[in-house]
């Protein structure tokens, strides 16, 4: 029988790092639980959920925009899509409608680290082996666990702290300290989406 792993080892195998969530918006920790994933995929699909989150102002069209930045920034290509019903929803058809393509040879699903979270995949446990080219990754907390009703409450407050709080940063060896992933000019259209 052949396992998870063997698929990943075979070269020229497609493994799709499927990244579901209400993003609202899109924090470091999502950046890099992403990156995450993809350290084990060949590319990868985010969905977005549908849904309004910050007394109205964060909608899943700011997160779809704000994920099309993040993007670039990534080593591996990644599509973006907003979830007609739910994320998770969205998950489970996208691997229904693949399974059978000789394409995609298996499936990474993102799951947070909430013990619920998992919960939301045993549709694919119902039936191992019809999934059994789908592998549930739990992912560890990223950026000490940032939430994002910290964020939206910043947003909501108009704060410039928003975006120094939230978005990507990497690790700069010349300047021994952090500093923004994204460039400037991708700085400030986030900054316009969100209205600050």
């Amino acid at each position: 029988m052949i396992t998870f792993k063997d698929y990943f080892t075979q070269t020229g195998n497609k493994i799709v790092a499927i990244y579901p969530g209400a993003f609202k918006p899109p924090t470091k920790g999502h950046f890099k639980a992403l990156e995450f994933l993809l350290e084990q995929a060949t590319e990868g699909l985010v969905y977005i959920g549908k849904g309004v989150r910050g007394n109205g102002n964060i909608i899943a069209e700011q997160s779809f925009k704000i994920w099309n930045i993040y993007k670039d920034y990534l080593n591996k290509p990644v599509n973006i899509e907003i979830s007609a019903i739910s994320p998770v929803k969205s998950v489970c058809d996208y691997v229904d409608q693949n399974l059978a393509d000789n394409n995609f040879n298996s499936f990474l699903v993102g799951a947070g680290h909430k013990d619920n979270d998992l919960s939301r995949y045993k549709y694919f446990e119902k039936n191992i082996e019809k999934y059994a080219k789908v592998q549930i990754i739990k992912i560890p907390i990223q950026e000490n666990n940032i939430t994002g009703t910290e964020i939206r409450e910043l947003i909501d407050n108009k704060g410039r702290g928003a975006l120094n709080y939230f978005l990507p940063k990497t690790y700069c060896e010349e300047k021994k300290k952090e500093i923004f992933l994204l460039s400037k000019k991708d700085r400030n259209k986030v900054a316009k989406i969100l209205n600050l």
